[in-house]
C-alpha cells in the first residue's frame, strides 16, 4: 500500500487548493453574484458602466451647450447678419469676399448647433439618478462638479452636497478575491 503524502493522514482525502469541488449532477448551481458582493459590498443600483456611461453623456453634452464669453447669439440676429452677408457678396475684393463665405459657414453652423434639439434633459435625468453614487466611489467633490459646470440645483437633485466625499477604506482583514 502506498504511504500518505504530505499533509494528508491516513483515512482522510486530501483537500484541494482552494477550489469548490465540482457540483454533483443534478444540483442546482450558485447564482451569479455581483464583483461588489464577492468583495464583502452589497450590490449597487446599475453597474458602474451605466453610471460612468451616464455621467460622461451629461458633461460632454454639457462642455457644448456652456453659455461662451461675449455677446450671446441669437438665431434671428444670425439670420439677418446672413442675409446681409449674402446681399453684400458681389460687390467685394476676391480677398474680402474669402473672408465672408468663412464668416457665412461660421454663422451657419452656430444656427445649426442653436437650433438643433438638445437631449440635456433625458441626459440630466439619467445624470441625476446616478451622480451622488459615481462621485462618491470616485472622490469627485462638490467644487469638481461645480467647477466642471455642472448647475448647482442639478447636484442639488442628484444629493450631491457641499461637504467633502466620504472615502471608504478597503475592508480590514478581507483579501480581495478573484473569481475561479
Amino acid at each position: 500500500m502506498a504511504e500518505p503524502r504530505g499533509r494528508e493522514k491516513a483515512g482522510r482525502p486530501r483537500k484541494s487548493a482552494g477550489r469548490k469541488a465540482p457540483a454533483p449532477s443534478g444540483a442546482l448551481a450558485e447564482p451569479a453574484t455581483d464583483a461588489g458582493e464577492l468583495q464583502g459590498q452589497p450590490a449597487r443600483a446599475g453597474s458602474d458602466k451605466e453610471a460612468s456611461a451616464a455621467v460622461r453623456a451629461y458633461l460632454d453634452e454639457l462642455t457644448q451647450t456652456l453659455p461662451r464669453r461675449g455677446r450671446r447669439r441669437d438665431p434671428a440676429r444670425l439670420r439677418r447678419e446672413l442675409a446681409s452677408i449674402d446681399a453684400k457678396l458681389p460687390t467685394l475684393t476676391a480677398l474680402r469676399r474669402l473672408r465672408l463665405v468663412q464668416r457665412r459657414l461660421e454663422y451657419l453652423a452656430e444656427l445649426e448647433r442653436l437650433e438643433r434639439h438638445s437631449p440635456i434633459e433625458e441626459l440630466e435625468a439619467r445624470f441625476v439618478k446616478f451622480a451622488a453614487g459615481y462621485g462618491e466611489r470616485n472622490g469627485i467633490s462638490y467644487a469638481a462638479w461645480r467647477e466642471f459646470g455642472v448647475p448647482a440645483d442639478v447636484l442639488l437633485r442628484a444629493g450631491v452636497s457641499e461637504r467633502p466625499p466620504v472615502r471608504r477604506a478597503p475592508l480590514a482583514g478581507k483579501a480581495r478575491t478573484r473569481a475561479i
